[in-house]
């Protein structure tokens, strides 16, 4: 078993798998409901799951420390919007270059 460990980066494919099915079968659903709340509702909402209630403010917030560089997607301003980029990603091209980066650390 090498650094990362086999066993969780198998593991960590499943979870993304389930993650990726359920998307699917949400995502438009999900997405209309999100359309329909106010900015008010929607910076709620990301803050209710959030640890402590604590969102970056933009991508660029290190109030949080290093969270900024693992998921400045995840912030109040651009979530926030009613255009939110999230709905509009190219799932299955970005969790391809995810698992490439992984890989690629793993030396493999």
């Amino acid at each position: 078993m090498d650094a990362f460990g086999v066993d969780k980066c198998a593991t960590l494919k499943e979870l993304h798998g389930d993650l990726a099915r359920k998307y699917k079968k949400h995502a438009s659903r999900i997405e209309s409901v999100w359309l329909s709340l106010t900015r008010g509702q929607r910076i709620k909402c990301l803050k209710a799951g959030a640890k402590d209630g604590e969102v970056l403010r933009h991508p660029f917030d290190s109030s949080m420390g290093n969270v900024c560089k693992f998921i400045p997607e995840w912030n109040s301003r651009d979530v926030s919007e009613k255009v939110c980029r999230i709905f509009q990603v190219d799932t299955e091209a970005s969790i391809n270059r995810e698992w490439a980066a992984i890989e690629g650390s793993k030396g493999g």
